[in-house]
């Protein structure tokens, strides 16, 4: 985000846009909890699953998301916006900030992401029904129903209405990164029973599915978040390569490394935190034309400080969690076998 400040806004040169794409990650978590989130539902919908306790999914998501989230966003108003206004306290305690001109993307960027998760959870159950319903059961009919709202939350985001800053933010025009988690929690279940004849040779391959979504990814960070389809497609790739079953191979088994893996416990707060810290640091004048510095400075002190954010404010309550389904993240190691367990446990 901050690249913008250093000539990345123009987007010029190649490496300008490698570096303002940083932002399109958002894009391949939406994917993850897409996945993540809806593959119990889809297991009790579509492949026989067992069913859903909807108050501890909804104390789940709360426990997992709202603790760091209401924590940063005190001290952030305290220590960034001395003290905060009471609209900025209430728009952002009831996660409404994106919904107005006055708070969306200040204080801390990032954090319309987060309202959009919250915003997905909430609407996740009744959005499983009436795709169960629609359906009625079949699978197929299910992926083409989601294919569709997909395109429909990327025809919304060509054309928001006014003021576009209140919607690009909201989930009707960023749903479509959730479809494609969505789609390969309906395709695992279906490939689990019976792999279509077509899945050899390199289609099979998860460093072929890797490698092609590098290449997506390349293309998505080209056109930087004018084309939606190719973040969508990207994300695809690089999420169904680890979930689906595909042949293990080296590539992947690189995402199950201990450092990756205890970086994706923390990333959450990593998240949460990077953009506050570089926007301290861009106040000094030492860092205002040096972006190179600014990134060696910033991400030990955004590392750091994710470490201890998770430790003292997501563990504690992260360990109060119970099971909401009976085959939900059960088996989310067999679900995701290159994905450390430590990884899997922050999701």
């Amino acid at each position: 985000m901050y690249a913008h400040g250093f000539g990345a806004s123009t987007y010029v040169p190649f490496l300008h846009r490698i570096v303002a794409s940083g932002a399109l990650g958002v894009q391949l978590f939406f994917a993850l909890s897409g996945y993540l989130i809806f593959r119990p539902f889809a297991r009790r919908d579509f492949g026989g699953g067992g069913p859903i306790n909807l108050r501890s999914y909804a104390f789940n998501r709360a426990l997992r998301i709202l603790p760091l989230y209401w924590f940063a966003v005190v001290v952030l108003l305290v220590l960034t916006q001395h003290g905060g206004s009471s609209n900025q306290w209430w728009r952002f305690g009831l996660f409404a900030e994106t919904f107005s001109r006055t708070t969306a993307q200040t204080v801390d960027g990032p954090m319309w992401s987060v309202v959009v998760e919250i915003h997905f959870y909430i609407l996740l159950p009744l959005i499983a029904w009436v795709l169960a319903g629609l359906s009625q059961g079949r699978r197929w009919m299910a992926g083409a129903l989601l294919i569709g709202a997909g395109a429909i939350s990327v025809l919304f985001q060509y054309n928001m209405p006014h003021p576009a800053i209140v919607w690009t933010y909201s989930l009707p025009s960023t749903f479509y990164g959730f479809v494609p988690g969505m789609l390969l929690a309906l395709l695992q279940i279906g490939w689990e029973e019976r792999p279509p004849a077509w899945l050899r040779g390199p289609l099979a391959s998860r460093d072929a599915w890797i490698a092609a979504s590098i290449l997506v990814w390349v293309a998505a960070a080209w056109y930087l978040f004018t084309v939606p389809p190719l973040t969508a497609a990207a994300a695809f790739l690089t999420v169904g390569a680890v979930v689906l079953p595909l042949r293990h191979e080296q590539m992947v088994r690189v995402l199950d490394s201990r450092p990756l893996a205890l970086l994706g416990v923390a990333s959450y707060s990593l998240y949460m935190w990077h953009v506050p810290i570089m926007a301290q640091l861009t106040k000094l004048t030492i860092f205002q034309h040096d972006f190179a510095l600014l990134v060696l400075v910033a991400l030990p002190a955004a590392l750091l400080t994710a470490a201890i954010s998770y430790f003292v404010v997501e563990r504690p309550a992260l360990r109060q969690r119970r099971r909401w389904s009976t085959s939900a993240a059960p088996k989310l190691a067999e679900a995701m076998p290159d994905v450390a367990p430590e990884a899997a446990a922050a999701s």
